[in-house]
């Protein structure tokens, strides 16, 4: 049952994306509507006209800025969480956890090959999802993991890096 589960939860999830896709549209569409019949009747055209253009000018500035913002460099990334597990490990000895991590971006592969190293280096298990995973897959394995770690998965992982308990 939970493999149909996590199925039908996938399924819903990326539908949901491509509904909220097409509202987006249609707010669009909305706000022109709305300003065409707040104007006068020799402005419409104008109006029309303005709103047209503004669904490209805003495509255009997301591609370029927005999209931007949501694409850091992830190798610098990776490498920075990888220097903080290291860091936090020297001062506190091991921990117990499990590390799941969903991305993509630019250096993605070189990024990942970073953290997996820090990981094996420090005895954690971990499991990676590139860029074309759903992000549903990806929480639906963190919700496992975390179910795994609570019923004993962390006293594993503890005997496993040579912990007495879990911290």
């Amino acid at each position: 049952m939970g493999n149909n589960l996590d199925a039908i939860t996938t399924v819903f999830t990326e539908f949901y994306y491509w509904v909220t896709v097409v509202f987006m549209f249609l707010i669009h569409v909305g706000f022109c509507l709305y300003e065409v019949a707040a104007s006068r009747r020799r402005n419409h055209l104008h109006t029309l006209m303005k709103n047209t253009m503004l669904i490209p000018l805003v495509t255009v500035t997301w591609f370029f800025f927005g999209c931007k913002a949501n694409n850091t460099d992830i190798y610098e990334t990776f490498r920075a969480m990888g220097d903080a597990l290291r860091e936090y490990f020297s001062r506190h000895g091991p921990t117990p956890l499990y590390v799941v991590v969903g991305r993509g971006g630019p250096n993605l592969v070189r990024g990942l090959g970073t953290l997996a190293e820090t990981c094996e280096a420090l005895g954690l298990p971990f499991r990676f999802f590139g860029f074309d995973s759903a992000i549903s897959e990806v929480v639906n394995y963190a919700k496992r993991v975390d179910a795994w770690m609570r019923a004993g998965g962390r006293a594993q992982i503890a005997a496993r890096l040579g912990l007495k308990e879990a911290a």
